[in-house]
């Protein structure tokens, strides 16, 4: 059960006849015949490894005493098999659930199992994005990407969506580089296998992305912000980073559509308080 597919919590019921062609019945079990959770965690802990995390615990179904052991969805260490001789039980057997039947793992199970902890993670390390490059027309943020699988890993399409806290969708913002690599729409990034890279992401921003984003004439909101990165693959996988309470700041040329808005509004202008965050 825990070398099963279903990503789920499992059980199993004991105190129920189940024969094929039958239909069920709850025969349930004795006080006496109740076996407390230490001893099957010390059975399975002394035998099975990795170790398995589930409980056993009694309940009353249909006024019949039942045992339900709980197989915790949080066994993802697969796969799980004897450590040692068992009785008539190799060291090494490997079994798996499938639907209503078991099997010997195969080679391709174990296969999968293997490349399933392998992962792409990427990560945000700031919670801003700051329009300060004019000359290229792009937003800078800093995310991590860490590529713990044997393979390289080639992302060919960023996009970075902004929403406000609602819900709603404000912006959005192609990925044109990484590294002071801009390379606009024929961005492209190749991660080799057990790779990590830490760097600043470079996505596409315009004076109308400030109007979106309700940025006053000095590139400031008081609103925050929900930032969403996506990421694909040349194998059309996706891989997701969010931020939830992420701040947008710009300056300079970015900043036009802005102050024109707010001339035509008269605001009148003040102090920049954030001239100093900006530079």
């Amino acid at each position: 059960m825990a070398n099963s597919d279903f990503n789920l919590d499992k059980y199993i019921i004991v105190g129920i006849k189940d024969k094929p062609g039958e239909a069920r019945e709850v025969i349930g079990l004795k006080n006496s015949d109740f076996i407390d959770d230490s001893i099957y965690q010390n059975l399975i802990n002394d035998n099975i490894e990795p170790s398995i995390k589930f409980n056993y615990y009694s309940t009353e179904f249909e006024d019949k005493l039942i045992g339900v052991f709980k197989i915790h969805k949080s066994n993802t260490n697969r796969p799980y098999m004897l450590k040692k001789q068992y009785g008539k039980l190799a060291q090494g057997l490997c079994k798996i659930r499938r639907g209503s039947t078991n099997s010997f793992a195969s080679r391709k199970d174990l296969d999968k199992f293997y490349l399933s902890k392998e992962k792409f993670e990427v990560q945000f390390m700031d919670d801003s994005l700051a329009a300060a490059y004019e000359e290229v027309g792009c937003a800078r943020t800093s995310v991590t990407l860490r590529n713990y699988t044997s393979f390289p890993v080639v992302i060919n399409y960023g996009l970075i969506t902004i929403l406000n806290r609602e819900g709603e969708e404000l912006s959005k913002h192609r990925v044109y580089g990484f590294d002071k690599d801009i390379k606009g729409a024929d961005f492209q990034l190749t991660l080799p296998p057990m790779h990590e890279k830490l760097g600043d992401l470079y996505v596409g921003f315009n004076s109308s992305d400030c109007l979106r984003l309700g940025l006053d004439q000095y590139g400031h909101s008081d609103e925050e912000f929900r930032f969403e990165l996506l990421f694909t693959d040349t194998n059309n996988n996706e891989y997701t980073a969010h931020v939830e309470n992420g701040w947008v700041f710009a300056k300079g040329k970015f900043l036009w559509k802005v102050e024109l808005e707010a001339k035509k509004n008269g605001k009148k202008q003040k102090k920049n308080p954030f001239k100093r965050i900006l530079g």
